[in-house]
């Protein structure tokens, strides 16, 4: 089932789409990736997930992308007194410290790292932006807006803050968790496709974007083991070694790597690593 066209198509994985014969159809649709959505599977359902996909990968005779999708932190407004409140356009609306459930014009923000972060004319989308806040006035412990996309705000919604920097990491203990067990499978896949250069290169990336020094090494040298001439793996090789303390090697790999394929440093950048 060769396809020639370079777009791809994700399809995410539900109660409706779980099943083998499910996702089959899909594949034959046109799916390219199936997306497991981390914030509603555990652990044990994404692998029997990706078992599945495998299993559909030998029947097909094709790879076939799995893209597991981590929740990152969540965000979100308290609850409001009656459940659900309707904000208009053009509404000033406070999002406060205080715990009182809220009402049509304020509502408890129980992060108070974003009460301090806040300022005057970022946005705060609430409810994946469904309705859109613009901060007026902003305080340790309240923040006045004005409502520019009105709508029905209910419990516990989302917000996000595309305008604002906010002093907390981007992955929680939770995503590294899921992380990890989602490596597992894929040093699962490496035992199965040992020869694979193209799968050490992908799980020595993750490593060095996760600063596992050690990790990444390892994986690119397998990699090179398989094809000693492979720029990507001798460039994340060098990466890695300047990084882990390796300096001379490191640079030595990097240049040897800009020798064999010029752009090779661009590719990595690309990538959010250099």
């Amino acid at each position: 089932m060769g396809r020639k066209r370079r777009v791809k198509i994700v399809a995410t994985l539900g109660p409706a789409c779980a099943d083998s014969a499910m996702v089959g159809r899909l594949y034959e649709a046109g799916a390219d990736v199936f997306r497991i959505n981390m914030s509603h599977s555990d652990h044990d359902t994404m692998r029997a997930r990706i078992r599945m996909i495998r299993a559909l990968e030998k029947e097909y005779n094709r790879p076939i992308g799995i893209l597991v999708d981590l929740q990152g932190p969540k965000l979100r407004i308290g609850a409001f007194a009656a459940g659900s409140v309707a904000i208009e356009k053009g509404a000033h609306f406070i999002l406060d410290a205080d715990t009182t459930p809220g009402d049509a014009h304020r509502v408890h923000l129980p992060h108070p790292e974003i009460l301090r972060a806040l300022l005057p004319g970022h946005t705060l989308l609430i409810d994946d932006g469904r309705v859109r806040l613009r901060v007026l006035e902003a305080s340790p412990h309240r923040a006045l807006t004005v409502v520019e996309i009105a709508g029905v705000v209910s419990n516990r919604k989302g917000v996000s803050l595309p305008d604002t920097v906010l002093p907390v990491s981007a992955m929680t203990a939770k995503d590294r968790s899921d992380l990890d067990a989602a490596l597992a499978d894929c040093r699962e896949v490496l035992r199965l496709v040992p020869d694979d250069p193209y799968a050490h290169d992908n799980i020595g990336l993750i490593y060095l974007k996760r600063k596992q020094w050690d990790r990444a090494i390892e994986q690119y040298s397998a990699s090179l083991r398989i094809d000693p001439d492979r720029a990507r793996a001798l460039y994340g090789r060098g990466l890695a070694r300047t990084r882990n303390g390796q300096g001379p090697a490191g640079i030595n790999d990097m240049s040897t790597a800009s020798g064999i394929q010029p752009n090779i440093a661009g590719e990595f950048k690309k990538y959010g690593v250099n």
